[in-house]
């Protein structure tokens, strides 16, 4: 839910939202006066969006949509995503051993840009098969199979409401939007990560306290992939740390992002903006 506002000078709609928020043109929000008429699911129309930007969007009205007070902002709430967003699926399972309710909450998935059923394995980046009684969802992404992962822990009933369905698939649909989302900044390779081991000095502290943070020289990342042996012995415990090397021209602020592929979730973790990534500057573990 963000907040949209009119501009009566062009006829347009500005989101509060853009491409970091995973807005992306063709996208369809319903806009409701305030938060009250949510609630009562009483809308004002729906909204396209027209241009993206990073942190905001443009949006166009249909015919239908009442127009915004300028003076007032009013609540929108994504209907349906772009077409760019349908997370690609391919359906093994034969339709007439499923519910009507279960395809028809499908069609309307493929309806809203939720997901997108498509014919070869060679296109899809999941196969939804029924298996046991149980829609099950096969990973089918080679980068993600290298790593021994090839399902989705999580299953769902064909006789699970429409609700569940939906949920279900919208978040699988959400974290393949975003997994898949390239980056066009110029800086990315001027950027160096190293993923290392790292061990706590003995005699020497920072100025709170705290032992220094010694690195090994060896970078773990290797070709996009970090190969870790975890050892359940207390006593042989590693330490690991991540640095950054900024050779751009400009000040980052770095953020981490875990794709979680068993449940469709996306963990992040934002730096303070005291922990601004200069030029030049780099910083290891939770610096």
């Amino acid at each position: 839910m963000y907040t949209v506002r009119y501009n009566p000078a062009n006829g347009t709609y500005t989101l509060d939202a853009g491409s970091v928020h995973g807005v992306s043109t063709g996208s369809q929000f319903t806009v409701y006066k305030d938060q009250e008429s949510f609630l009562r699911s009483s809308s004002w129309g729906t909204l396209f969006v027209s241009k993206v930007l990073a942190s905001t969007a443009v949006l166009r009205g249909s015919e239908e949509t009442q127009y915004l007070d300028p003076a007032n902002p009013s609540l929108a709430v994504l209907s349906a995503g772009g077409a760019g967003q349908a997370l690609a699926i391919i359906a093994t399972y034969d339709p007439t051993q499923l519910p009507p309710a279960f395809l028809d909450t499908i069609r309307l998935l493929e309806k809203t840009n939720v997901i997108s059923l498509v014919d070869g394995l060679t296109n899809a980046e999941l196969e939804m098969q029924l298996e046991d009684g149980h829609i099950v969802f096969n990973i089918l992404l080679p980068k993600v199979n290298a790593c021994g992962l090839n399902r989705v822990y999580h299953v769902i009933q064909p006789t699970d409401s429409a609700e569940t369905v939906r949920g279900t698939l919208s978040a699988g649909s959400r974290f393949f939007w975003h997994l898949r989302r390239g980056h066009y900044h110029p800086f990315v390779d001027s950027v160096k990560v190293e993923f290392l081991e790292i061990t706590a000095s003995e005699n020497e502290f920072d100025d709170a306290g705290y032992p220094i943070v010694i690195p090994s020289e060896e970078n773990l990342l290797r070709n996009g992939a970090i190969d870790l042996y975890v050892s359940s012995d207390e006593e042989n415990l590693k330490r690991y740390g991540i640095r950054l090397t900024n050779n751009s021209k400009w000040d980052l602020f770095p953020a981490a992002f875990y794709f979680n592929h068993s449940d469709w979730s996306i963990g992040a973790f934002c730096m303070s903006p005291s922990s601004i990534f200069t030029h030049n500057e780099h910083g290891l573990g939770s610096k």
